[in-house]
């Protein structure tokens, strides 16, 4: 009725529901979304959280706190997607699911993505330098650029030395493992 309230003749049961939004998406890895988990026909609205099966997940996959905000992993999970879980704590068996892609920022022209398991070459764009890193040589998969540095924008030279090319290697601070050949 208008009024909010109803009789009813016969018995009846309120069903639990829970809703999670959005159902899917895709996110660049160390990257952030929010989900909206609302559960209905309980007597409150206390929820949970769960990556892959996990509270708390394990943090390889990303984090997501109370509220919902969800942060990727900085690399790619072992598991793509992600299923992220969204469940009632009055009714545990009501739950609804999202599923969520992780995926690397593309690379720049002079970039190339370099897989942490396979290794891989990199030459700068105007091909004077190539890098050759070994396979399992760095914690996780990254992008790495080789670019050709002027050497008229170096330091003068000092006495006995000359300036006849240079490069910059970037992530700055990156660490190998093993040996890399330039």
């Amino acid at each position: 009725t208008s009024l909010g309230r109803t009789d009813s003749l016969s018995p009846f049961t309120i069903v639990p529901t829970i809703s999670l939004s959005p159902a899917s998406t895709q996110l660049l890895t160390g990257s952030s979304a929010d989900f909206s988990c609302i559960p209905g026909g309980t007597d409150t609205y206390n929820i949970v959280w769960s990556i892959n099966g996990l509270t708390p997940p394990d943090p390889s996959l990303g984090a997501i706190d109370n509220l919902g905000h969800f942060t990727a992993p900085s690399s790619l999970p072992s598991v793509n997607p992600l299923t992220l879980r969204c469940t009632s704590v009055d009714a545990p068996t009501v739950y609804t699911e999202a599923s969520i892609t992780v995926v690397v920022p593309a690379p720049m022209p002079g970039q190339n993505l370099v897989k942490a398991e396979t290794g891989g070459k990199m030459t700068s764009t105007r091909g004077e330098v190539t890098i050759d890193i070994p396979p399992g040589s760095m914690a996780q998969d990254t992008i790495i650029s080789v670019e050709w540095v002027d050497p008229a924008t170096l330091p003068l030279p000092t006495e006995n030395s000359y300036n006849l090319a240079a490069v910059k290697l970037e992530p700055s601070g990156l660490q190998f493992s093993q040996p890399v050949t330039v």
